[in-house]
């Protein structure tokens, strides 16, 4: 069985998740790849100084056309070596500048997952 390692939990903010004690909580395994991921395409690629090629080409993303977008979606996630292949990548945009990302990805294990990111 492939280890996928543990991390803090994040709250949909991306602000640490904590209990009514204060009290932190980690995630393990497939959940903490999962919000591994979901970081990755929250994060605008140069905006970490250790790892310049993390996250989502902002710039080659915004205001472009669909194709385009889910090419740098999948590009992005195809760093992660945990990712076996995105499966599919489905945008929804409203009026504004803003899109709603719903991925489907296989691990390096076989198994599949779905999320959603808001941007």
């Amino acid at each position: 069985m492939t280890r996928f390692g543990k991390t803090l939990a994040l709250e949909s903010s991306g602000d640490l998740e904590v209990n009514e004690l204060n009290t932190i909580r980690w995630v393990r395994g497939h959940e903490a790849v999962v919000q591994d991921l979901k970081v990755t395409l929250a994060t605008i690629q140069g905006e970490d100084p250790f790892d310049p090629e993390h996250g989502l080409d902002m710039f080659a993303a915004t205001g472009t056309s669909e194709p385009r977008l889910k090419l740098e979606v999948v590009q992005a996630l195809d760093r992660d070596d945990r990712v076996k292949k995105v499966d599919e990548v489905v945008i929804d945009r409203d009026d504004s500048r803003r899109a709603s990302v719903q991925v489907t990805v296989t691990l390096v294990d076989d198994s599949q997952h779905t999320f959603e990111v808001t941007q």
